[in-house]
């Protein structure tokens, strides 16, 4: 019964050094500034290709 982002939030609270993707449906919901409060390093929206998720996940952990 919680949201994407209330997830982030909680996983940030206990492991604020895990990137967190968030991948969703329901993206325009979401500003920029609600998804770095919560932690989330990146979007993306469903449907995604196994390529892009690829990309992003390679590109988060290269940030770290």
């Amino acid at each position: 019964q919680m949201t994407g982002l209330d997830l982030a939030a909680r996983i940030r609270g206990i492991r604020p050094d895990l990137p967190i993707i968030l991948v969703t449906g329901y993206a325009a919901r979401m500003t920029e500034e609600s998804m770095r409060q919560a932690g989330v390093r990146a979007l993306l929206v469903k449907p995604c290709s196994t390529a892009s998720l690829l990309e992003t996940i390679t590109k988060v952990l290269a940030e770290k």
